[in-house]
């Protein structure tokens, strides 16, 4: 069963990518995360193509092991095995963010210089949707939660 729908952005969608994005700029620089904004308009630099090559790549390389992960995943939540995530495939910016009232994660495949391993980054995501209700319920900052989300990776990573 697949659990994860690759999608790609429509122009607005990346419009307001980028809307969020510059208006959070100050934190990302302060807690130094990689982002991405456009160099011109956005529907000048939209090409189609692009975007559909990326969703070809990640569908070709989601496999059953990740489809597996998840299943150790939500099973650790204690979730509905039918409980499914969307992949939106942007240009700009962060390299990863979700959205966990909708099982929502937006990937930018724009970020350069860096060790880029889309599927990684999904599986990141996703553990962030289902941490995200711990971390609205205790007040944990950013820093902490990531190191939370890389424990539980690090946890269900070493499962067999």
């Amino acid at each position: 069963m697949k659990r994860v729908k690759f999608v790609i952005n429509t122009v607005k969608e990346e419009e307001t990518i980028c809307k969020i994005a510059k208006s959070n700029v100050d934190f990302y620089v302060s807690q130094k995360i990689i982002f991405t904004l456009p160099n011109k308009l956005i529907e000048e630099e939209y090409d189609l193509s692009r975007y559909e090559n990326f969703k070809n790549y990640l569908e070709k390389w989601w496999s059953e092991d990740d489809e597996e992960f998840i299943e150790k995943l939500l099973v650790f939540f204690n979730k509905p095995l039918n409980t499914g995530f969307v992949v939106k495939l942007s240009n700009y910016g962060v390299l990863g963010s979700y959205s966990n009232k909708e099982n929502i994660i937006t990937i930018n495949n724009c970020i350069k210089d860096i060790d880029f391993d889309p599927i990684r980054i999904i599986k990141h995501e996703i553990t962030h949707i289902l941490v995200e209700p711990f971390i609205e319920k205790y007040s944990i900052g950013h820093s902490e939660k990531e190191e939370i989300v890389n424990k539980v990776l690090e946890i269900i990573c070493i499962q067999k």
